[in-house]
């Protein structure tokens, strides 16, 4: 709907500035706005969006305002940058990136999209929620694997450009091996054997084997 100099509200569709009338937009979301609108040039537009089906007219979107005598520049959100990890653990991560959007973001009307790529043969997919926050936690990660995360700001004008591809991947500590046992013995040395611990696909690369006295006082070997 168009607002014009009388103060009233004129709808848009196949007819605009037909006061009033409860036309269809030729075009679902977009609408190409000029003149006239009982609008002189420089005159401001007030806009506000609704949608007709046949339960009735629906509920009006927020107000959107744009000169009528000035060229509308395009105002997609900038590119988001500096993508980075904040807190990680064995099966999940955080991620942040610069806000691009504001403080005040409608997800309504202005959002992120978080894609995700789990593993170097895939592919990315867009992740089903809007973020109305720069950050996003993945959860349930498996360990040893490389995930990649990219993100983009949208909102009624288009989307921006994409932040860098962020590869993370999360390990997971080796379980608890089972109780060494000696073996053989031969001119004071003592052999010992244990099964190898669970790893999660993560390469062992140090073992630490401590061996206690009479006393109890342990020794690293």
């Amino acid at each position: 709907m168009i607002q014009g100099l009388d103060g009233q509200f004129y709808r848009s569709g196949n007819n605009f500035g037909t006061k009033g009338t409860d036309t269809e937009a030729v075009v679902p979301n977009s609408v190409l706005v000029g003149l006239p609108y009982n609008l002189p040039p420089g005159h401001n537009i007030v806009a506000k969006i609704q949608a007709l089906n046949p339960a009735g007219w629906g509920p009006f979107s927020p107000v959107n305002m744009a000169s009528a005598g000035t060229s509308i520049q395009n105002v997609q959100p900038k590119t988001p940058t500096n993508i980075q990890e904040i807190q990680s653990d064995e099966s999940s991560v955080t991620i942040q990136w610069s806000n691009t959007l504001g403080n005040d973001i409608q997800v309504e009307d202005m959002w992120y999209e978080v894609y995700a790529n789990s593993g170097p043969q895939g592919s990315f997919v867009i992740l089903p929620n809007k973020f109305g926050v720069n950050q996003y936690t993945a959860t349930d990660l498996k360990p040893a694997q490389i995930y990649k995360f990219k993100v983009t700001a949208r909102n009624c004008c288009g989307r921006s450009g994409f932040t860098k591809e962020f590869p993370i991947t999360v390990f997971k500590k080796p379980t608890k091996p089972v109780l060494p046992c000696p073996v053989s013995s031969c001119d004071g040395q003592m052999k010992f054997t244990w099964a190898a611990p669970d790893t999660f696909n993560s390469a062992i690369t140090a073992i630490e084997f401590i061996i206690l006295d009479n006393n109890l006082k342990e020794h690293v070997y």
